[in-house]
């Protein structure tokens, strides 16, 4: 029949527990190894299909004719809490992965990763793709950690970052899931798209005068926005979301060279204007990550529901970032939020789907509503003050290109002048440090 009816799309329930429909299955399974090139096969356990309806109702045939096109990555960041990372893996595979068993699983330890932690990691089972496990031998700390975990394979393959104090709800990856297919393969691409949150934010944190709290629903109230759509924001999460290859490939590239100029030459002082970041977080990853969002005029998607109910939230344990303070609110208090234990995904969302990705709200690193327009202009703003070269962009619509060239282009002259002159004022300060005798001694062996 099927051969008769020649499907592009075949969805069906994958059944195991009785031996005809499990032999209907294996006969489908098979039809689908010989005609993988032809008809996109969607197999859902059958206990899981009642949580895809909506999303089968909702996205555009060419959506899910790419069903089977993203590859999701798991990456996660550990040193030494293995109470914390049991609990990470543990809500891994208590999730629902709706037939995908291709999902990598990496645990990523510091060189300080205790013994308890690196057994752990050895034995645990994942049963819904490969497992890898990496130990650092020199001390990386969290921006290595975090940004070298994930590299794309291609434009397909995503990248889950996940700390080990944060825990992630059942309905996790069908969020992931439902997002990307939405907004990633559909008839139309959002290339300023950078990643997925599965956390809804409660805080602001890159005020100048320091973290406010945030509430998207007053921001809403009002304007023709819903008060419980997914909005689209500038600030990158950091406690469990899904980031996108082609702009993690360009923050690499950025940071690299950022690096290395803040090291060697310092041709260059990139500083957002009125955000906390560029002045108080010396050594985050977000920070870095934050100057090349507001040049592009990035977004995040982040979820929205009642009392900040998430796909992930943060236990916020004592570590390099947070830290306990007499007299002050716990931190779990302050960033913990709730996890979607009961299945209401698609009943908060307007009219019980995804927006259109155009009819989402933008706002900015402050949490204030704005518009592609202004994001853009304002990364231009800063573009034209650090680089030689104009951004390869004008408008919204223009093609990027996610190389970060046009944004390192400086006067190599200046550049080389400036690497000599430090390098004179180092022997400067060297000499006039040392001795009279010192001084004698040192041009002595240098003679």
């Amino acid at each position: 029949m099927i051969e008769y009816l020649k499907p592009e799309i075949l969805i069906y329930a994958k059944i195991t527990k009785d031996f005809i429909n499990q032999g209907i299955s294996s006969a489908i399974e098979e039809f689908n190894i010989e005609n993988t090139n032809t008809i996109t096969v969607i197999k859902i356990p059958l206990e899981e299909i009642e949580y895809v309806t909506g999303l089968i109702i909702d996205l555009p045939f060419y959506s899910l004719k790419n069903w089977n096109k993203p590859k999701i990555q798991l990456q996660i960041i550990t040193q030494n809490r293995p109470d914390s990372l049991s609990r990470l893996i543990h809500s891994l595979n208590a999730s629902y992965y709706f037939g995908d068993d291709n999902i990598t699983l990496t645990i990523n330890m510091d060189r300080g990763a205790d013994p308890v932690t690196i057994e752990f990691c050895s034995k645990f089972l994942w049963n819904h793709g490969s497992k890898n496990v990496r130990h650092r031998v020199i001390q990386g700390g969290l921006l290595p950690a975090v940004v070298e975990s994930y590299y794309p394979n291609d434009y397909n393959d995503y990248g889950i970052l996940l700390e080990d104090d944060v825990e992630v709800s059942p309905f996790y990856y069908l969020w992931v899931k439902y997002t990307i297919l939405k907004y990633r393969y559909g008839p139309a691409k959002y290339q300023r798209l950078f990643g997925i949150s599965l956390y809804g934010q409660r805080q602001m944190e890159l005020h100048m005068v320091g973290r406010r709290p945030y509430d998207p629903e007053s921001i809403f109230h009002g304007t023709k926005f819903p008060s419980r759509s997914p909005y689209l924001s500038q600030v990158p999460c950091s406690w469990g979301a899904v980031y996108f290859p082609e702009i993690w490939k360009e923050f690499h590239e950025y940071l690299i060279r950022r690096l290395d100029d803040e090291s060697n030459y310092h041709s260059q002082e990139i500083i957002v204007p009125n955000s906390r970041s560029s002045f108080k977080w010396k050594k985050s990853w977000k920070k870095y990550f934050i100057e090349l969002i507001y040049l592009r005029g990035y977004v995040m998607l982040y979820p929205n529901y009642k009392n900040f109910t998430s796909f992930s939230t943060n236990h916020a344990e004592i570590g390099i970032h947070i830290h306990l303070i007499k007299d002050k609110p716990e931190p779990v208090t302050i960033f913990g939020v709730p996890l979607m234990k009961d299945f209401t995904l698609y009943d908060e969302l307007p009219n019980n789907h995804l927006t259109d990705f155009t009819e989402l709200p933008v706002t900015n690193l402050w949490g204030n509503l704005t518009t592609f327009n202004d994001l853009i202009n304002r990364g231009i703003n800063l573009h034209n003050n650090i680089s030689q070269c104009p951004p390869h962009y004008k408008e919204e619509n223009d093609q990027l290109n996610f190389s970060t060239q046009d944004i390192f282009c400086v006067d190599e002259e200046k550049k080389r002048n400036t690497t000599t002159q430090d390098y004179i004022n180092f022997e400067k300060q060297h000499r006039e440090s040392l001795t009279e005798s010192d001084q004698r001694a040192s041009t002595t062996s240098v003679i």
